[in-house]
């Protein structure tokens, strides 16, 4: 009975949830330890790593998710045991290191990635209102963007503030555009999205003053970029707010990771 007492079960469950392992550690179980620290910490960069590789089915990556919780929650569990007294000291390094080592993972993780809950239907039907995508910051770290890459930007809207944009990048730096029967041509060639036909009539432009209403080409200038959404009566992009910056990207959407029945790749 005095084990109990001055060996608390609650002390090395504290630890643990505060620090995953440290309960172990204290326990004098290193190998536990280190396993319980390895496996709570590990899994959000393995979930960003799998997910940015396009061979890797996202369902399958996923599954993980649950998985890995599981095994956090039964070595949380398991640091309920008889441990040590753990002076005041080793509280704060506990907390000291908790917060160190969760704060480095998230800003690499956040560098990388991001997600983003869609507000809209001006990308329907590729992407739709309430989905919730993947942005893969990194995908123009070592490359350049592609023509029909869906990708993600900073813009002001009417209230003044600014809010990220979802849309289909259509036009390089050098490339000239306009529109023809409803046909989005790109240096004099037809061009559409896989499997898409997509209607870009003058009766889906609301503003008169639209960019390429009147059949005139536009000439993309050095460093821009055009974007415009795969809905075009419901999307405002840059027919009326003109070419972005191509240093204004945020990332590149890949994936469709919620609702559980649209989670799928994006293809370009």
């Amino acid at each position: 009975m005095s084990v109990k007492i001055n060996n608390p079960c609650w002390k090395g469950l504290l630890a643990s949830f505060i620090l995953p392992g440290s309960g172990q550690f204290f326990q004098g179980r290193w190998k536990v330890a280190a396993s319980a620290f390895l496996i709570a910490y590990s899994l959000l960069p393995i979930l960003v790593l799998l997910l940015s590789v396009s061979l890797v089915p996202p369902i399958l990556v996923l599954s993980l998710v649950p998985m890995g919780w599981l095994a956090n929650f039964y070595l949380l569990a398991d640091a309920w045991r008889p441990t040590p007294q753990i002076g005041w000291r080793r509280w704060v390094v506990i907390i000291v290191i908790s917060i160190a080592v969760y704060n480095g993972e998230m800003a690499g993780c956040l560098s990388a990635c991001r997600i983003y809950s869609i507000p809209s239907n001006s990308m329907s039907p590729t992407i739709q209102k309430g989905d919730f995508v993947f942005c893969l910051r990194s995908a123009y770290w070592f490359s350049s963007p592609q023509r029909g890459d869906i990708v993600v930007f900073p813009h002001q809207v009417s209230s003044g503030q600014n809010s990220f944009f979802e849309k289909r990048l259509v036009g390089l730096p050098g490339d000239v555009l306009n529109f023809k029967i409803g046909t989005l041509l790109v240096n004099g060639a037809p061009y559409s999205y896989p499997e898409q036909k997509i209607d870009y009539s003058p009766a889906t432009i609301t503003d008169p003053n639209a960019l390429l209403l009147k059949d005139q080409p536009f000439s993309i200038p050095k460093g821009m970029l055009f974007v415009l959404g795969d809905n075009p009566p419901d999307s405002n992009d840059s027919r009326y707010f003109g070419a972005i910056p191509l240093s204004s990207l945020k990332g590149k959407i890949t994936i469709i990771l919620w609702p559980i029945n649209r989670i799928q790749r994006i293809l370009n």
